[in-house]
């Protein structure tokens, strides 16, 4: 997952992270805070899809839900906050989600011979497989290195 971000809504601290696949992950309970929904646990269960639930690795586990299951949750909320979260999360927060800054963007890496082009996405750095040999050398190369005395 990307770093978080922690967008404001009616003043309560969302978190919001994104998966490589590039789905956005929300910790739940912070949504049915700002649902006013009393009973996560109960939320959870009644209106949101198994598989569109994670659990993290804290110590204490926080759930979290994807863009379908907060969708869901707003919708089967009766507070008069829900369609404004609705509105928000439209107008407001997904076009920024969305926005050029997610996009993947390519930088120059210079070694000391050689320079490579390497793609920056979700907070994770990608080269290209030739860019790679380019730098460590082809498979036998790198076999025929293990096997040479001189290299052990």
């Amino acid at each position: 997952m990307t770093s978080p971000i922690n967008p404001v809504f009616e003043d309560i601290r969302l978190t919001v992270q994104r998966a490589a696949d590039g789905r956005f992950w929300f910790v739940a309970q912070t949504i049915c805070q700002a649902l006013e929904l009393a009973d996560e646990q109960a939320a959870l269960l009644l209106h949101c899809r198994p598989e569109g639930i994670l659990f993290g690795n804290e110590e204490t586990p926080q759930a979290m839900i994807d863009l379908e299951n907060l969708l869901r949750l707003s919708l089967s909320s009766t507070s008069p906050r829900a369609e404004r979260l609705r509105s928000w999360l439209c107008q407001v927060l997904l076009p920024h989600l969305f926005s050029s800054s997610s996009l993947p963007s390519y930088r120059q890496l210079s070694t000391a011979n050689k320079r490579l082009r390497v793609l920056k996405w979700h907070d994770d750095w990608w080269m290209s497989v030739n860019d790679v040999m380019q730098v460590f050398g082809t498979r036998a190369e790198l076999l025929a290195m293990s096997e040479d005395p001189c290299c052990s």
